[in-house]
């Protein structure tokens, strides 16, 4: 049980975290997708869109250079 504890509070301090980014002011972050070892996907609506199009946004986690750089390498091919 503690485990799933330490995930739910790991998740509502990335969730309050990105509300506070800019990200945060254009965007209503939505239910969480999926996870791996270096990134969250989640999808989001534009605060601004009536449309009600939903959006998949992946935030990765900056804790390692190298698995930062990989990312930041992965964005430019998609």
């Amino acid at each position: 049980m503690d485990f799933l504890r330490r995930k739910g509070d790991e998740i509502e301090a990335e969730a309050e975290r990105i509300a506070a980014s800019s990200f945060g002011a254009k965007y209503t972050l939505g239910r969480k997708l999926g996870e791996g070892c270096s990134a969250s996907v989640y999808t989001c609506k534009r605060i601004d869109d009536q449309s009600g199009t939903v959006y998949a946004v992946k935030l990765c986690r900056e804790d390692d250079e190298e698995k930062r750089e990989a990312q930041i390498k992965e964005a430019k091919i998609i």
